[in-house]
């Protein structure tokens, strides 16, 4: 099949990612520095430069000038993801992490799962940006760490948290139609530390499809999104060390979408409440205790919506050993997921008790890692994950590892129980993964190259099987590729770039994964001149197709789109910022039918005391 070649443009974004020598880079600002500790990859502090699954931070300075981005297009700007979604704002949004299936990423809040257990995704479009302190994303199968659902990678964020007393806001507008408004507060007294933050954001947004949207579904109408949030954070330090800490978080958002001459409304709220037991019970021997309950609450007001919430109770008690050489941790978790709906699902509960164990050792020259992990599943079925890494100093600053996983998903609520079109026999999906690279830091320069393979087996589809629309584990993905990483600095000018080669491939036919491109990523550059600090990034990706036949009428063409933003420090207090996205107003589709942001800007104002 033949098919016409990338627009200039995207060629071009494509082009310049891997021009960037590692040569004349260096550790920048808006990127995570040497010495950024990172706790995701294995679950306890480690420097982000000892981690040998790769690690990326989307930091807060990215954050604050991202814009109007919403969380998706951050991850696809500064941790080099692919996205997916049904139109703008508020829209569902998904991405895909080493050429898995989107809900094959585990998406964690300050430690908490917040994914729905009937559509088995995380609604990113609705965890706002502006009440987020980091990212962490870390690649590769973690299930030996996490359980279910890692079988592309862990995403974790951690809302915001302040060592220091602030009080702060920020207040933006732009075109076409969006606006925003945040606060927030910090304050520590003695013992006692207190965290706020809270804002809406409201956009008018154009019509989330186009005619090209299949059944019917377009209305050319505007969908508008309005979005409204809020965390707070108490953390008290006992007399013998202890920390005990108490956080709670809402967002809800109401998104208009299309389903036909009519108006329709989808109204979501995620929420998380947890209380954390941090203590030194010997030297080196700490103890985590977290209590947490997160939901996920969505309700579409039309003739094929309804309610869907899901509940998560997670209990989760983690306990590291550290030695002179490494750490070894151990840990037990328990969860609950139960489901309330409109939809009358033949079983509503499910509960994974689970034990897991992680081990890392530095010495002679090398780094040993590896993590079990045991998951029991309503006491019926039972999974046993773990992963292996080893990195070795070739010379100071230049690391060479491999690493080795098995990962898996569970079937979600829809596949087990939903009436008509489900099946209560399906399994899990499993995956096991391998990868090699290099990576570096020299002078505070940092870069990587990986090469990597994930099977995947026993995928879920839906066949006609006894005359009945049911699903079944038919499904078999081959994803292999190389992934390149970059930052440093250049004649004052900050650089940072992410490019992913892949061949994302259903095994059982020869044919492209739906929706995931062969090359993708990424460049941002950024520079300061005294108040003012500019930046200018480009996020490319190649030609998809939207369907798992190729068929020519899906195919989604390559784009490369083009951002700016500058930033003037008033006084110490006062800071103006504007950003451009999408400034070359280029179409281009995520999913077949549904609208893509054309060209915006955004101003904003922050103060803070």
């Amino acid at each position: 099949m033949k098919h016409r070649p990338l627009p200039p443009a995207s060629r071009l974004g494509l082009l310049l990612l891997p021009l960037v020598s590692p040569i004349a880079t260096a550790a920048i600002d808006s990127a995570p520095r040497l010495g950024t500790v990172v706790v995701t990859a294995t679950r306890t502090e480690q420097p982000i430069e000892q981690a040998l699954a790769q690690t990326l931070v989307v930091t807060r300075a990215d954050i604050e000038r991202a814009g109007s981005l919403t969380l998706a297009e951050l991850l696809q700007r500064f941790a080099g993801l692919e996205i997916r979604s049904n139109g703008g704002a508020g829209q569902p949004a998904s991405v895909f992490m080493r050429g898995a299936n989107s809900n094959h990423t585990l998406v964690l809040v300050d430690g908490l799962r917040v994914n729905s257990a009937t559509a088995g995704s995380t609604a990113l479009e609705h965890i706002p940006i502006e009440n987020i302190e980091r990212i962490e994303v870390v690649k590769g199968g973690l299930s030996g760490l996490y359980g279910a659902d890692a079988i592309g990678g862990v995403i974790q964020v951690f809302t915001r948290k302040d060592a220091k007393p602030r009080l702060d806001a920020s207040i933006g507008t732009g075109a076409p139609s969006a606006s925003r408004l945040a606060v927030g507060v910090a304050s520590t007294e003695r013992n006692l530390a207190l965290v706020f933050d809270a804002g809406i954001n409201d956009t008018r947004g154009a019509s989330a499809t186009n005619p090209r949207v299949p059944f019917g579904l377009h209305n050319p109408d505007r969908d508008p999104y309005r979005q409204s949030f809020a965390s707070v954070k108490l953390a008290h330090t006992l007399w013998q060390g202890e920390v005990v800490s108490l956080s709670a978080w809402q967002s809800r958002g109401e998104a208009a979408y299309d389903s036909g001459p009519g108006k329709a409304k989808n109204t979501q709220t995620l929420k998380g409440a947890q209380i954390v037991s941090e203590n030194k019970l010997g030297t080196n021997w700490s103890s985590r205790l977290s209590v947490g309950r997160t939901e996920d609450d969505s309700f579409a007001d039309e003739a094929f919506g309804g309610r869907f919430k899901t509940a998560h109770d997670q209990v989760t008690w983690l306990h590291v050993f550290k030695s002179p050489y490494g750490h070894t941790s151990v840990g037990a978790e328990w969860r609950r997921e139960k489901v309330a709906s409109t939809v009358d699902y033949t079983e509503a509960t499910r509960e994974t008790a689970s034990m897991f164990a992680g081990y890392l050792e530095r010495l002679y020259g090398g780094q040993l890692e590896f993590s079990l992990r045991r998951d029991e599943v309503d006491g019926k079925e039972r999974k046993n994950t773990g992963s292996f890494a080893y990195g070795y100093d070739l010379f100071p600053g230049l690391t060479a590892h491999v690493r080795g996983a098995r990962a898996f998903r569970l079937p979600t609520y829809n596949d087990l129980y939903y009436p008509g079109f489900s099946n209560p026999d399906l399994k899990a999906e499993d995956a096991d993964q391998r990868e090699a690279g290099l990576r570096g830091n020299w002078q505070g320069w940092r870069y990587g190259v990986v090469r990597f393979s994930n099977q995947i087996r026993g995928l879920i589809a839906f066949t006609f099987a006894n005359n009945t629309f049911a699903p079944i584990n038919i499904g078999r993905a081959e994803i292999r590729g190389w992934e390149f990483d970059v930052s440093g600095r250049v004649a004052g000018v900050n650089v940072r770039a992410s490019m992913t080669h892949q061949k994302p491939l259903d095994r059982d036919t020869g044919l492209q994964l739906q929706s995931r491109a062969r090359q993708f990523g990424s460049i941002d550059l950024t520079t300061a001149r005294g108040a003012w600090t500019y930046g200018v990034n480009v996020a490319a990706a190649g030609r998809r197709f939207d369907s798992r036949t190729e068929a020519p009428e899906s195919r989604m063409g390559g784009y490369a789109l083009l951002g700016a933003n500058a930033t003037y420090q008033v006084d110490k207090r006062w800071k103006l910022e504007v950003t451009g996205n999408n400034l070359t107003n280029r179409r281009y589709d995520l999913a077949q039918g549904y609208e893509t942001p054309r060209r915006s800007v955004f101003v904003n104002a922050r103060v803070a005391f």
